[in-house]
């Protein structure tokens, strides 16, 4: 996983929904106050252009809430598009003494004895912490190229990467995708693996002709291995899914799938041009249109699967 500290970020408004969501009461643990529950900590990213209404790119957010000692996290894409990674959001408990930790943590930084921010960089990150505990509070923005001041920061970005990795494990509003082999071809499978209901956009509509709108396949043939030689790179091909004659002329339908439910669409049939091993993987990317239909929350972004290798 791409650590925190080597992404774009600045404070996000919302996520891909919105807020991450509350966790549910018989989620929150029930402890006793001490000074270091009242506190939040955020950190956020964004970089890459608006795609979206008031979306970018990349967005992500990592909140700490003391007072209920939880953990939220906001993405709409993971900031590695090979990690088959979930998109929405995620939240979970934790425990007093990681909840000490980051207090201490926050509170023991110097800010006065902070390097000279270096310039930045194109397609570079912005990566922003935020620390709010009573009338204490301090905010920071950091280029993610101005490797100096990030590792003034290290005590807090540790901490946050471990309990960034655990979060993809607590989805409340979250899709994941998966890509399928049958004697046909290949299916992308589209799974709420969340809590709540969430409306769907059919993809099929999308074609695979562009980078910011486009749901299909991604594969790429093996390049022959030459001992000593690097091997290279892998060349992607962009295969669209398969759209019924009777849809290609309408809007895109809506549907919404339910907490565990999973639907599929099957891929434009391809054919390889060599028999070697391939690789390829499922691609959802969409971050057109409303946050919501018909009162249901929507998810935006971009959702890749972790690859699946074959021989044709």
């Amino acid at each position: 996983m791409m650590k925190l500290a080597a992404a774009a970020i600045t404070l996000l408004l919302g996520g891909c929904t919105g807020e991450p969501a509350t966790p549910r009461p018989q989620d929150q643990p029930r402890t006793t106050m001490s000074p270091t529950n009242d506190f939040t900590l955020v950190y956020s990213e964004r970089r890459g252009p608006e795609l979206g209404e008031g979306l970018r790119e990349y967005e992500n957010r990592i909140r700490i809430d003391g007072m209920s000692s939880t953990a939220s996290l906001s993405s709409c894409r993971a900031s590695s598009d090979d990690q088959g990674l979930p998109i929405g959001s995620f939240s979970m408990t934790l425990d007093s003494h990681e909840l000490t930790n980051l207090f201490q943590n926050a509170t023991g930084i110097n800010l006065g004895n902070l390097p000279r921010p270096r310039g930045g960089a194109v397609g570079a990150s912005l990566i922003e912490l935020q620390f709010q505990s009573g009338s204490t509070s301090w905010r920071k923005s950091i280029n993610s190229h101005d490797r100096t001041t990030l590792s003034h920061f290290r005590a807090l970005f540790d901490p946050l990467n471990r309990i960034h990795g655990r979060l993809y494990s607590h989805p409340t509003e979250a899709l994941r995708v998966s890509l399928r082999r049958d004697t046909n071809g290949f299916l992308v499978v589209l799974e709420n693996i969340g809590r709540t209901d969430l409306a769907v956009l059919d993809p099929r509509p999308l074609g695979a002709t562009h980078l910011d709108a486009w749901a299909g396949m991604l594969v790429a043939e093996f390049p022959p291995v030459t001992p000593g030689i690097t091997p290279a790179p892998l060349r992607w091909k962009q295969v669209a899914l398969e759209v019924p004659s009777h849809d290609s002329a309408i809007p895109r339908r809506s549907s919404v799938l339910a907490a565990s439910e999973t639907m599929a669409w099957r891929v434009q049939r391809w054919t390889p041009t060599a028999p070697g091993r391939h690789i390829a993987r499922a691609v959802l990317v969409d971050y057109e249109g409303p946050a919501a239909i018909d009162g249901v929350p929507r998810l935006r972004g971009a959702v890749f699967s972790e690859g699946l290798e074959f021989t044709p």
